[in-house]
C-alpha cells in the first residue's frame, strides 16, 4: 500500500518533519508519494545559501542518505495568465448571488496582474469589504480604487476588520 503525503508550506515546516521523513523512508519496503507545496514556488535552493529551509536542505540530501531509493522531484508550472484569470473569475462567481452583476474582463485582468497567486485571489475574495461591494455593487474598475491591491494591504485590511478586542 502507498504512503500518501501531502505537506501545505513546507517551507515553515522545522526539523521534526525531516526526521519523520526520513524515518517512514529508511524502510526500503514502503512506497511513498509526498506532495509539497513550499515558497518560493521556483525551487532554485543551494546548500550554502543560509535561506534554505529544513525541508529544502532535506531535498537537496535526499539522494545521499537515501541512496537505495528511487526519488524524483517534479516542479510543477506556476500559474499562468489565463489560470489566474480562470480563479479570479470561479471564485467571484462563487460569491456572486442572482442580481450581482457580472466580473468585467478589465477587472479580472487587474486582479489577476495584482495577486499574482492563488493565496493572493483567494484571501482577497475573504476580505470582508470585497463581498459586500459584490453584493453592492459589483467589483468595477471605479470601485477597485477603494479595495486592497495588493497582499501586503489585503493584510492590513484583514487586521482592521477584526472586532478591537481581537485586535
Amino acid at each position: 500500500v502507498p504512503i500518501v503525503i501531502a505537506i501545505d508550506d513546507a517551507h515553515w515546516a522545522d526539523q521534526s518533519l525531516t526526521t519523520c521523513l526520513d524515518g517512514i523512508l529508511r524502510n526500503p519496503r514502503n512506497r511513498v508519494f509526498i506532495v509539497a507545496t513550499t515558497w518560493p514556488e521556483e525551487v532554485n535552493y543551494s546548500p550554502q545559501n543560509s535561506q534554505t529551509h529544513p525541508f529544502a536542505e532535506w531535498s537537496l540530501s535526499i539522494h545521499e542518505r537515501h541512496a537505495n531509493r528511487n526519488v524524483e522531484f517534479v516542479s510543477l508550472r506556476p500559474m499562468t495568465e489565463f489560470d489566474r484569470r480562470a480563479l479570479v473569475r470561479s471564485t467571484y462567481g462563487e460569491l456572486a448571488i442572482q442580481g450581482d452583476p457580472p466580473i468585467a474582463d478589465d477587472v479580472v485582468a487587474a486582479l489577476s496582474q495584482s495577486f499574482s497567486t492563488p493565496m493572493g485571489i483567494r484571501a482577497f475574495f475573504d476580505l470582508g469589504a470585497v463581498r459586500s461591494q459584490i453584493h453592492h455593487g459589483g467589483l468595477i474598475k471605479g470601485n477597485l480604487a477603494r479595495l486592497p491591491s495588493d497582499l501586503s494591504q489585503v493584510m492590513v485590511a484583514y487586521w482592521d476588520e477584526l472586532p478591537g478586542e481581537l485586535q
